[in-house]
């Protein structure tokens, strides 16, 4: 298994992402975090 973590911070709040995936998996599972942290990222601002 892997796993990835992620803390967003705005003013006083904090936001706490986690991911766990297969290392088998690795290849098709990092994209699709980062396309979701890329979502989170453009709503926030």
């Amino acid at each position: 298994m892997g796993a990835e973590s992620c803390v967003m911070k705005r003013g006083r709040d904090a936001v706490y992402f986690h991911v766990y995936f297969r290392d088998a998996l690795r290849e098709e599972s990092l994209p699709v975090w980062e396309e979701i942290l890329a979502s989170v990222c453009a709503v926030s601002e």
